[in-house]
């Protein structure tokens, strides 16, 4: 049987080594032994996990926690990337996700770095500076820039290994989520920040300064979909998971106008239009989602969201998502709750009616989201609308064999 501090050094090595590589981390069932690693897919024993966290918290409490900023800047500079230091809280919140210590001590170590690029961008060169030692400086803050996103990008890469591995809690972490909405927006922060290199340039190098950028944007918000998209599928009705990305699609605009103003960009897109232009990039992906995952209601109420936050072409585009929802249900004969509440808040958000036909295009009648009301025993009884849009759907169904066809109208357009 292996020692726990023989098992608590495998891990380190592991994770130490892991760089920017995403890792799945599941825990093993009993009889398979303690660790299994193949390639960058980790097991575990459960057993194995409480010895090394039990190492992790000791160290970790014995001689990380106390450290000020000045403490956590020299340690992070000596580890110099390998980070033998900070692993040990990467096993702390692998046992217990919500660890708010350990996760905090992680963001203070990266702030204190933030904090001493700040105060190196303030400082003023003098005057009578030599060009050679201003050119030099200039590499230098660079170089230290490139470190800082490097280890930015690497907690990116780290919070993606527990939202997107099989564990039991960690996919639906509020701790874990709100940690990676501070990393990206930081990452965001410096790529793109008055002294930034490669990233800003090839913003800069564009014909159309604020297209490239929010281009830049774009590929953000699409990769954190892909990440949010897959921590939905490991844990279903995820509702942290798509409330990440309603902060990130919240906050990218924001990104958008500072960078804009600290570097000169200009253009003729304003806040509102990435705003727009961002929650539709990602419309067609999480409503491809949506359709295969039809009992996830999280995932119908981001959709509902993006749909609300589209300016361009905005009701073309909600009749187009909302038909398309109405006739994969008719198609598949759906009567469960997550779609037609989706459905039933769109067409009142949106000022919508949908008139129903079948068998020789004969009128059935509009559904327009009002509530209907029956009676129990002489007492009024408030039916969910949601139960009106799929009992109706069904009856058209039954009623006929040919194709159920609807009409999405504007409210105001009448009938």
């Amino acid at each position: 049987m292996a020692m726990p501090e023989d098992l608590y050094k495998e891990v380190i090595q592991i994770l130490s080594t892991r760089k920017n590589e995403v890792l799945e981390i599941e825990i093993l069932s009993p009889g398979l032994g303690p660790i299994l690693q193949d390639g960058n897919f980790i097991g575990i024993s459960k057993t194995a996990l409480v010895q090394i966290f039990t190492i992790a918290r000791h160290i970790f409490f014995e001689k990380l926690v106390h450290l000020d900023d000045d403490g956590l800047l020299a340690t992070t500079l000596r580890e110099n990337g390998d980070e033998a230091g900070a692993v040990t809280t990467e096993i702390i919140l692998l046992f217990d996700c919500e660890h708010l210590t350990a996760c905090n001590w992680r963001k203070r170590r990266l702030q204190a770095l933030i904090q001493r690029r700040r105060r190196s961008c303030s400082a003023a060169l003098p005057r009578d500076i030599d060009p050679d030692q201003a050119q030099a400086v200039s590499r230098e803050e660079l170089e230290r820039d490139g470190n800082l996103v490097s280890l930015l990008e690497r907690e990116r890469s780290l919070m993606t290994t527990y939202l997107c591995s099989p564990l039991h809690r960690h996919t639906k972490s509020p701790t874990l989520w709100q940690h990676r909405l501070w990393v990206v927006t930081q990452l965001m922060g410096i790529s793109f920040g008055p002294s930034s290199g490669t990233e800003l340039a090839s913003v800069e190098s564009g014909s159309t300064g604020s297209s490239s950028l929010t281009e830049i944007l774009r590929g953000l918000m699409n990769a954190e979909l892909d990440v949010v998209l897959r921590a939905g599928e490991k844990h279903p009705k995820n509702y942290y998971a798509f409330n990440y990305m309603r902060q990130l699609h919240r906050a990218l605009p924001d990104i958008f106008e500072q960078t804009a103003n600290v570097n000169n960009i200009t253009g003729d897109k304003s806040i509102d239009d990435v705003f727009s232009h961002l929650a539709g990039c990602v419309l067609d992906s999480t409503l491809t989602w949506c359709l295969a995952h039809l009992r996830d209601i999280s995932g119908w109420t981001f959709l509902l969201y993006l749909l609300q936050a589209v300016r361009v072409r905005a009701e073309q585009r909600q009749r187009l998502v909302v038909d398309r929802v109405i006739q994969f249900a008719l198609n598949v004969g759906w009567e469960g709750e997550s779609l037609w509440t989706f459905v039933d808040l769109a067409v009142r958000d949106f000022g919508m009616k949908v008139k129903l036909f079948q068998s020789g295009d004969e009128e059935s009648g509009f559904a327009d989201g009002s509530i209907e009301r029956s009676t129990v025993k002489g007492k009024p009884l408030q039916r969910p609308p949601w139960k009106k849009w799929a009992s109706r759907a069904k009856v058209l169904r039954l009623a006929t064999d040919h194709d159920t066809k609807f009409v999405t109208t504007r409210s105001d357009e009448g009938g």
